[in-house]
């Protein structure tokens, strides 16, 4: 099966059909967002601290040989075809991705423009690329960095907006720039001990409503 329609199928059982967008937190019934730069003026200190936390939370997350639903989305214009921005992704995933044959499996699809308002023309494309895989088929710690530098402007980068759907847990890990990550959950328990360990990095903007989640009985 097309792993994009899995996909669909997966979300529309588990998450009542989220639509994997920015904010993911705001939009999701259960989860955590977690501040990664924190106020560090030092930009390799900032960029350690980072580095850091988001390997951190991932691995407390995503064991080895959890599935997961590795999708990317990636916003076309006229004066930047989606043939050359999938050109780009797909070298940066032979980065990371451990064989050729995975890379042969990721599945395309159009799918509308998540962010529409008022002024939008209609001429932005949005295109989904979906990979399954087992967490031990992807290079994390060097794939992590690569989705941060992205929002800085440093080597090497990635390219895109990318979700982690990890369906052996039913979570989904999400950052959404250099300042912070979003994990999301179909179980609170499931995100339990993140809260716990990770507490201090947790976003103080939505500690409250975070609070209320996991102190409620």
């Amino acid at each position: 099966m097309d792993f994009n329609v899995e996909l669909n199928q997966y979300l529309s059982m588990t998450f009542s059909n989220l639509e994997l967008k920015k904010p993911l937190f705001y939009n999701a019934r259960i989860g955590i967002r977690f501040e990664l730069g924190a106020n560090l003026s030092d930009f390799n200190k900032r960029m350690e601290q980072i580095y850091y936390r988001t390997s951190a939370l991932f691995r407390k997350l995503n064991e080895n040989n959890h599935e997961i639903y590795l999708v990317v989305f990636l916003d076309s214009w006229d004066d930047e075809p989606i043939s050359v921005n999938e050109l780009l992704l797909l070298n940066y995933l032979k980065k990371y991705i451990d064989s050729e044959e995975l890379m042969g499996k990721v599945s395309k699809l159009k799918v509308p423009y998540r962010y529409p308002d008022l002024d939008d023309d209609c001429k932005t494309e949005t295109y989904r690329y979906c990979l399954k895989c087992k967490v031990d088929n992807i290079d994390v710690s060097n794939l992590l960095e690569a989705l941060a530098n992205q929002y800085v402007g440093i080597q090497p980068s990635f390219i895109g907006d990318v979700y982690v759907v990890n369906s052996t847990n039913n979570t989904i890990f999400h950052m959404y720039d250099d300042r912070g990550v979003d994990i999301i959950s179909h179980r609170k328990e499931t995100i339990q001990e993140l809260y716990k360990d990770f507490n201090d990095w947790i976003l103080d903007y939505d500690r409250e409503k975070i609070d209320s989640i996991f102190q409620r009985d």
